[in-house]
């Protein structure tokens, strides 16, 4: 990285500090399509029909969407790879045009930083915009920011934003954690740790729902697909297991906390 480019990220990095709410996690998820569909024409006049038609049918055969955003005349989202093709025979079914950009990935930004911390947005489209990598989607929610890029340009995006966000931070900032979701591997204060598939789906759940308690039979469900006594009992063993890779002491986490009759919550 050139001298210039060194101070532009010191500046960046030192903006969207927030000690009252520190981002606590980048990570990167591949396999992914970006979809466009829009009106075959100028014509809108029952685009709004014709949307909610084309949601139907994809709701129909099974087809879950993500990142779902509706602009004046198109539906952007994202799906599974394996699922462009089918994606495309429902747009055609509803007389729709469409456009799908294959080979992306979904790079996630997890922490309620998101919500104290002004122009987070702008900093970060700003760092992937001087490395030209180009934002394809996103979106944003209460603690979460996800942003679609080229899958050959996501572990890029990754570590920069992992740079301008987690990295070189002081001692006013709790730990932190990096997880990469494809490579099942997570980073806390530094040191790696390579995680089950049982255990990075699990931590990739908690991510998601950081700041909210999520329900031992929820979480169970996510697991196995189903929550009885059993899928429940399985659940707390992975669990435990997980917290002996990310916890300093796993008998008092600091992340994983369980909230008695109710369920664990992911702090930040």
């Amino acid at each position: 990285m050139s001298d210039l480019a060194s101070i532009e990220m010191d500046e960046l990095r030192s903006l969207v500090r927030d000690h009252s709410g520190p981002i606590t996690s980048v990570s990167v998820a591949k396999g992914y399509s970006f979809v466009s569909v829009r009106p075959k024409d100028d014509a809108s006049a029952d685009w709004n029909v014709a949307r909610l038609k084309l949601l139907e049918r994809l709701a129909a055969r099974g087809i879950s969407v993500e990142m779902l955003q509706f602009a004046k005349s198109r539906v952007r989202f994202i799906v599974p790879k394996e699922l462009a093709g089918p994606v495309r025979e429902v747009a055609e079914s509803c007389g729709l045009g469409w456009r799908v950009i294959p080979r992306c990935c979904k790079v996630s930004i997890v922490g309620a930083g998101i919500r104290t911390t002004a122009g987070v947005f702008w900093r970060t489209l700003k760092v992937l915009t001087q490395r030209g990598i180009p934002l394809l989607h996103f979106s944003d929610s209460h603690v979460t920011m996800s942003l679609i890029v080229p899958e050959a340009q996501g572990q890029e995006a990754e570590a920069l934003l992992h740079d301008l966000l987690l990295a070189g931070t002081d001692s006013s900032f709790s730990s932190t954690i990096s997880f990469d979701a494809v490579r099942g591997r997570v980073r806390v204060n530094g040191k790696e740790q390579r995680l089950g598939a049982r255990q990075a789906k699990l931590l990739a759940y908690l991510l998601e729902n950081v700041g909210r308690v999520v329900q031992s039979e929820e979480a169970a469900r996510h697991l196995f697909g189903a929550d009885g006594k059993e899928e429940v009992a399985a659940l707390r063993v992975h669990m435990h297991n997980l917290r002996k890779k990310i916890e300093e002491d796993p008998d008092n986490p600091r992340y994983i906390v369980t909230i008695p009759a109710k369920g664990y919550l992911f702090v930040r």
